[in-house]
């Protein structure tokens, strides 16, 4: 028997693009990426965007065509029309999965993986996640540690890996919030004997980059988020003895658990939003997760962590129902 066809349909935003790749990884089985390109009209209501290709460009129009897929991974409100239309086109056959809400049409889709911190009501179609899927492996990071090794071999341990994030929605992060968590971590590598990996995100806005550098106390080795530069996100994750991020950082907390070593959340007041607020609650229940203050106060403690990955736990549902 051949093996199913399988399609991932991310909306174009990268955080929404990982979650369907690590997804899509966690199942093990060959698939292709449909890129969607937009026109003005994808900001239309999904229930006036119906089952169609409404809101896509020409360039991904043309890829949209038979055979169609058995499964098809898709994530963000902007792709959810378009997995109907193939679904449509299909006659039914096609297998959605959507991750997040779709926000209409739900029981449209066979399977919807909505977070915890999301408090949806539950439903047959409906799977509860904690955090995020994503497509950090324990065989990734061992690569990357091979690759940054050396690199990063002139900083002394313990190795704090601070990531920072930035803009959430509309509101931005101020560049005296994010000097004054930076000086925090800093002072608390010194107190440790270490030093620091930091980097920044896409999310960050530019005067906090700018500002960063002049609060940094200790041994470091930055890296300034842009496209083009090499970026050590898994090197840091890989070689690290704990990461500190900032609490508006839903992928990147999910991520860090993969290490297995400490993860602490930043997380003054102001920074999250409310659903974030409510993840960081979670992944400290669940034992996932730290505040930062923990350590601020004491020392790193012993692992293992036991890892955090909803892409596996989706992934084992869509086995189950497919």
């Amino acid at each position: 028997m051949s093996a199913p066809l399988v399609w991932v349909l991310p909306d174009g935003r990268p955080g929404n693009a990982s979650q369907c790749l690590g997804v899509a990884e966690a199942l093990g089985l060959p698939y292709q990426v449909k890129k969607l390109g937009y026109t003005w009209a994808v900001v239309l209501d999904n229930r006036l965007r119906g089952a169609t290709l409404i809101g896509i460009d020409a360039a991904t129009r043309a890829t949209l065509t038979p055979p169609w897929p058995d499964l098809l991974i898709t994530a963000g409100r902007r792709a959810a029309p378009v997995a109907r239309y193939v679904k449509k086109q299909s006659g039914g056959r096609t297998f959605l999965v959507q991750l997040m809400h779709p926000t209409h049409h739900e029981r449209e889709f066979d399977l919807i993986a909505v977070p915890h911190h999301d408090r949806r009501p539950p439903a047959g179609n409906i799977l509860t996640i904690t955090g995020a899927p994503h497509h950090v492996t324990p065989a990734k990071l061992t690569a990357a540690a091979e690759t940054w090794r050396e690199r990063l071999a002139g900083i002394p341990g313990p190795r704090l890996a601070v990531m920072i994030g930035g803009a959430f929605g509309r509101k931005p992060l101020p560049v005296a919030l994010a000097l004054e968590m930076v000086r925090q971590v800093s002072a608390t590598a010194n107190r440790l004997g270490g030093g620091i990996f930091l980097t920044t995100s896409r999310r960050t806005p530019a005067d906090v980059v700018a500002a960063l550098p002049n609060a940094i106390t200790c041994p470091a080795y930055c890296h300034f988020w842009t496209p083009e530069a090499e970026n050590p996100y898994f090197g840091f994750l890989a070689l690290s003895d704990a990461t500190v991020i900032t609490g508006d950082s839903v992928s990147m907390l999910c991520e860090a658990t993969v290490t297995e070593r400490p993860v602490y959340i930043l997380s003054p007041p102001g920074l999250a939003r409310r659903r974030q607020a409510l993840l960081q609650d979670r992944l400290i229940e669940l034992g996932h997760a730290r505040h930062f203050e923990t350590l601020s106060e004491g020392t790193l403690p012993p692992g293992p962590y036991q890892p955090l990955n909803a892409a596996h736990d989706i992934a084992a549902a869509i086995r189950k129902r497919l």
